[in-house]
């Protein structure tokens, strides 16, 4: 849902042009700010309308094809800085102890539509907090080098259970994702990207 609360009234012309010039300019800029600063209606910016709408809110296709073109080349990029993180821990000794036990953090094995499930609601419920929110609140106050650390700060938080497994995967993903989405302002194709990643890293249980 997008809020065009913003959008002027034209004015009558009085005559001599400048009424209903200066009406129409008015009016379509106050719409188009209004669907960049309030998409969804959550106050993320034009984060998801950059992808769901076009500038006077209407769907596209287009953009919906694109960010799932968006979202395939994020999870290769930011499956190939895990890989290069990982080479690095190796090159160096550090290799984490607990790569072999990972399998252990799922218990048992799921359906395929539960594993689906996991991989939309999971990613779009992470990445509406720290993408959407964290990185949108700082950008607004001019500290958008704060708001991109502490996003993957807060992102690392959450998977510390996983170890030094899991510190070596959300790093690179993280920052990936939160590089994108604060250059872009585009939402949907991190979604994207962490439900590939997510329903990658889950297929092997499917039973």
């Amino acid at each position: 849902m997008f809020s065009c609360a913003g959008v002027a009234p034209s004015s009558p012309g009085d005559g001599d042009g400048d009424g209903d010039g200066d009406g129409d300019g008015d009016g379509d800029g106050d719409a188009d700010g209004a669907v960049e600063g309030d998409a969804l209606g959550l106050g993320l910016g034009d984060a998801p309308g950059a992808v769901l709408a076009t500038g006077d809110g209407e769907p596209t296709g287009e953009a919906d094809g694109d960010a799932v073109t968006a979202g395939v080349a994020l999870a290769v990029g930011a499956y190939i800085g895990y890989v290069a993180l990982w080479l690095l821990a190796v090159a160096v000794d550090l290799r984490p102890g607990y790569l072999h036990g990972a399998k252990s953090l799922v218990d048992g094995h799921f359906g395929l539509l539960t594993v689906v499930a996991v991989s939309i609601v999971n990613p779009l419920f992470e990445e509406l907090f720290v993408c959407g929110y964290v990185i949108s609140f700082a950008q607004e106050r001019g500290r958008p080098a704060l708001g991109l650390n502490a996003s993957i700060a807060i992102r690392l938080a959450y998977h510390l259970y996983q170890g030094a497994v899991g510190v070596v995967g959300i790093i690179p993903f993280g920052l990936v994702f939160g590089v994108w989405f604060s250059r872009t302002r585009r939402l949907l194709p991190v979604v994207v990207a962490h439900g590939l990643t997510d329903f990658v890293g889950l297929v092997s249980y499917i039973q």
